[in-house]
């Protein structure tokens, strides 16, 4: 059975033009709406887009597409990078606005139900870059079935097979960098729509093939989270948790070649040529590029 959510996401990026340029010197520090597409602004250092949710998965890559295409006119030339993690100096961060020094966030952990607790941005040297996937379901088909415990086990799905699969596809030191505070596994937020998903890193907003292929999962994990919720049984949930937060690779690829990736044959999933492609080289083997407009634009 194939479900439609409503697909969105938050995802941050740095701004690169010979060294980073902290992105409240390009936007504003508000959602600042772009017609038709979606919203733009400043998140502390790294630069934010929020791309209009949709039911189909290539009108929100475009949608992402568009949201790119304004934040490059208004800083043309800049090298946009979705590195998962970078080091900031006290001089990058002279004469920034206050919000570049707030690291707080709001999430949840499924495992433990705790929040994080984040450090100090004027003390604290390092910034990172989340790709949050947004899972729409309310006012839907779908809102009365997505109880309290659906809730949780979609987000326990999503680590088993997104979470896990990204080790794989992302699994540089910088993203071993942002796993010591954000993207731990199980980590996530309810939302008016829904369900934010915030464990993966900026990693997937490397091209649009990539953008679709991890929405595309995301959507199989919420058919699996509603009406194959025993998929869930093949997993470890302990293991699955070191997983991600250990950021091993090596496991990681054996969860797929064992488990996933037969369920993937079973049903049918699009694109497992490049997904099996990807888990076994990681994402920057695949797309190279280190600007990623020059995949986008």
């Amino acid at each position: 059975m194939k479900t439609r959510p409503k697909l969105g996401a938050d995802i941050e990026f740095f701004i690169y033009n010979g060294k980073l340029v902290t992105a409240d010197k390009i936007l504003k520090p508000k959602r600042e709406r772009i017609t038709s597409t979606g919203y733009a602004f400043f998140d502390g250092v790294q630069a934010e887009i929020n791309p209009d949710a949709s039911f189909y998965i290539y009108h929100f890559v475009d949608n992402i597409r568009k949201c790119l295409i304004f934040v490059s006119v208004k800083y043309p030339n800049g090298l946009f990078s979705v590195s998962p993690s970078v080091s900031v100096d006290s001089s990058i961060l002279e004469g920034c606005q206050e919000q570049c020094f707030n690291l707080q966030c709001n999430e949840l952990n499924v495992y433990s139900g705790e929040k994080s607790v984040y450090p100090d941005g004027h003390t604290f040297m390092k910034r990172f870059a989340g790709g949050h996937v947004h899972i729409g379901y309310n006012g839907l088909k779908y809102q009365d079935l997505m109880t309290e415990y659906k809730v949780k086990v979609l987000v326990k799905v999503l680590d088993s097979v997104l979470g896990v699969m990204s080790v794989a596809f992302s699994h540089s030191k910088a993203e071993m960098e942002r796993r010591k505070m954000y993207g731990r596994a199980g980590m996530y937020w309810l939302q008016i729509h829904g369900l934010e998903y915030r464990t993966l890193s900026a990693y997937w907003m490397a091209s649009p093939v990539l953008s679709a292929i991890i929405l595309g999962i995301a959507r199989d994990c919420f058919t699996i989270a509603l009406y194959d919720e025993g998929f869930l049984q093949n997993f470890n949930e302990k293991e699955v948790v070191g997983i991600i937060n250990n950021n091993d690779c090596k496991k990681a690829k054996k969860i797929y070649q064992e488990i996933t990736r037969p369920y993937f044959l079973k049903k049918s999933v699009d694109n497992i040529g490049l997904i099996s492609d990807l888990v076994e080289h990681g994402y920057e083997a695949v797309f190279e590029r280190k600007n990623i407009l020059e995949y986008w634009l």
